[in-house]
């Protein structure tokens, strides 16, 4: 019989709230979820309570997520620190935590940051580890890893390879749909990379991304945010 997990949502902006429990709520594993608005609704529950997961605000009233962290002991507990600045990122993980979440993050990168603390919640099902590619009139397959992105073109889709180019059956959001949203992220509509063949990236406008087989890919204004968010996980 499985361990139910308790998660903790500290966070004192109602619309925030409703939204990050709304997503919560719709996991597919049970959880027991609990919510507090501030440093004392946390310290209170956090005296009979050892959490597995914790979301909690940088901007508390009166003391802040960081704040909070260093008079409340949550070693035990993995611990994903949410802002509306970027720069918090960075000194959520020099803290040592788990996860940052830029304030209007997609419901795709919280289940990515689920999935990836609480050992995959959201997925009844395993993701794959090759995939086949129609080469004439043969099936070949070939290891998820060794893509570098998939992008799409004049209504047709293409994986590219550290060598090679091959054009591919799916749509962008099919294929999308079916990798590990923690290895693969849509960064224009017409491109998706592969975080593992990432070699650096562009921190300004217009902001892209250099792969290791030497493209660059450009990232969509409206895309930006969730990039880098994604690039500055651990």
């Amino acid at each position: 019989m499985s361990v139910i997990k308790h998660i903790v949502v500290i966070e004192s902006d109602e619309e925030k709230m409703t939204r990050l429990t709304g997503f919560i709520q719709n996991c597919r594993t049970e959880f027991i979820l609990h919510t507090v608005r501030d440093y004392i609704e946390a310290a209170e529950l956090f005296k009979n309570l050892s959490p597995d997961l914790v979301f909690l605000n940088a901007s508390l009233p009166k003391v802040d997520g960081f704040q909070l962290l260093e008079t409340i002991n949550l070693q035990n507990a993995k611990v994903v620190m949410m802002s509306d600045e970027p720069m918090d990122a960075v000194k959520s993980f020099r803290v040592g935590l788990d996860d940052f979440l830029l304030s209007g993050y997609s419901e795709e990168r919280f289940f990515s940051v689920l999935d990836r603390l609480l050992g995959n919640p959201t997925k009844n099902h395993q993701f794959p580890l090759n995939i086949a590619v129609k080469i004439g009139r043969k099936e070949r397959f070939f290891a998820v890893d060794d893509i570098v992105y998939f992008s799409s073109k004049n209504h047709c889709t293409y994986v590219q390879f550290p060598e090679k180019t091959y054009s591919y059956g799916e749509s962008l959001k099919s294929i999308q749909d079916k990798l590990d949203p923690r290895n693969f992220l849509r960064v224009h509509r017409n491109s998706l990379v592969n975080r593992k063949h990432i070699d650096s990236w562009t921190n300004s406008y217009p902001m892209d991304i250099n792969l290791s087989n030497g493209d660059v890919v450009r990232v969509s204004k409206e895309r930006r945010k969730t990039v880098k968010e994604f690039l500055l996980r651990n």
